[in-house]
C-alpha cells in the first residue's frame, strides 16, 4: 500500500493506494476507530499508475516551518483540511497532495 498523510490544525488528509479490497479494509478500520471522526471519502477510483508509488505512506505536518517555503504552499495555508473547506472540489485536494509529492 502507498499513499500520503497530511496534518494541519488537528485534521488529516490521507491518500490510500493499493488493491481495492485492502484499501477499503483499512478505510473501514480508520472510519470505525473511535479516535477518528468526520471521516469522509473525497475521491476514489481506479488509476493506471499509483500517484504516490515512491512514497511508503509519507507524512507531513502542514504546520511545520520547513514546508512553508514550498512554492505554491501559501495558497493552502488558510484552508483547513476538512471536506467543507474543499467544497467537494477534488482538484484542490489533488493539487495540495501533489504539491507535497513533487516538492518533498
Amino acid at each position: 500500500m502507498t499513499g500520503m498523510l497530511l496534518f494541519k490544525d488537528g485534521n488529516f488528509l490521507q491518500v490510500l493506494e493499493g488493491e481495492e479490497s485492502v484499501v477499503m479494509k483499512l478505510y473501514d478500520t480508520i472510519s470505525h476507530d473511535p479516535r477518528h471522526y468526520g471521516v469522509s471519502i473525497i475521491d476514489q477510483g481506479n488509476l493506471e499508475a499509483r500517484q504516490f508509488g515512491e512514497w511508503s505512506m509519507g507524512f507531513r505536518n502542514l504546520d511545520d516551518e520547513a514546508v512553508k517555503s514550498l512554492t505554491g504552499f501559501n495558497q493552502f495555508m488558510n484552508k483547513p483540511l476538512t471536506l467543507e473547506a474543499f467544497g467537494g472540489d477534488q482538484s484542490g485536494c489533488h493539487d495540495l497532495l501533489n504539491l507535497f509529492r513533487d516538492g518533498m
